[in-house]
């Protein structure tokens, strides 16, 4: 390399050092100071980029907040501690729909409390009873597998026109509200999937119409979201990432009994009849 280009090189780099410190902290390079620290913030670790992309992505990381703080703000909590609107199956059904097609974080507030959940130090919003919080979508997979595509408008729908197999929250109801309603968990079609039947699933949708709530908040990292509120909040209802909370043993006993209790008997056929249709 000739010296021409190693003086280019030299003032490349010093530019580019100036760019990241900032103005009036740079310092240049020179035999004197070559081996002198140099005050510097530490920069976030970006591996695998290249390095023009890196420089990119570094100054992106400095100038913008970033929405998706692992210790989320005031306003994510309000919007689902303090709703200024909860909504009923029957509003989240309407078309178009008021659920957005975007991630987030949703929770669910009850009229009613299923038998023997304990509500001692659960939040409450007027009269209402918050008892579950959902995300979706879900946590991105490290095996690299592609990421879910679901939404907010999805996966609050699918709890309330869908079934057990694909619902932990229905799932979850059915299971508890089993005596009252009449209903119990039966593996169905081929004998893989469990629900409640088409009955059964019939009878939870009117008993969520009548007792459930909703509210939502867009929000890039769900699965952090979900994890402060899971700290922060008594959620008797939840399960997984729960298992401080006393009630999740009696929970999942519950859940599992019914499990086994479907796996022993008798499959049915059950195609989902009217009420999947109707739903659409």
């Amino acid at each position: 390399m000739g010296l021409r280009q190693q003086l280019d090189l030299l003032l490349g780099i010093e530019t580019l050092l100036r760019d990241l410190i900032g103005p009036g902290k740079s310092q240049s390079i020179s035999p004197s100071n070559a081996g002198k620290p140099r005050n510097r913030k530490p920069l976030p670790p970006l591996f695998g980029m290249p390095r023009d992309a890196a420089v990119r992505a570094r100054y992106h990381h400095a100038s913008q907040p970033s929405p998706t703080d692992t210790v989320p703000s005031q306003h994510y909590y309000d919007a689902l501690l303090r709703p200024p609107h909860l909504y009923s199956r029957r509003e989240v059904l309407t078309r178009p729909s008021p659920v957005p097609k975007r991630p987030g974080v949703y929770a669910w507030y009850f009229r009613e409390v299923p038998p023997d959940v304990p509500v001692g130090g659960c939040h409450r919003h007027d009269s209402l009873l918050l008892l579950y919080v959902g995300i979706s979508p879900r946590k991105p997979p490290l095996n690299g597998k592609s990421p879910s595509n679901q939404s907010l408008a999805k996966r609050i729908r699918y709890h309330l026109v869908g079934n057990a197999e694909g619902s932990t929250l229905r799932l979850t109801l059915g299971c508890l509200l089993a005596d009252q309603l009449g209903i119990k968990l039966t593996r169905v079609g081929s004998g893989i999937r469990y629900t409640f039947t088409n009955p059964g699933e019939i009878k939870l949708d009117t008993w969520l119409e009548r007792n459930a709530l909703v509210c939502w908040v867009e929000h890039a990292r769900t699965w952090e979201f979900e994890e402060q509120l899971l700290r922060a909040v008594s959620l008797p209802l939840n399960i997984d990432g729960n298992d401080h909370h006393p009630y999740n043993a009696k929970l999942r006993s519950c859940r599992t009994t019914a499990r086994v209790a479907a796996k022993v008997g008798q499959c049915v056929a059950d195609s989902g009849g009217p009420r999947q249709r109707g739903a659409r």
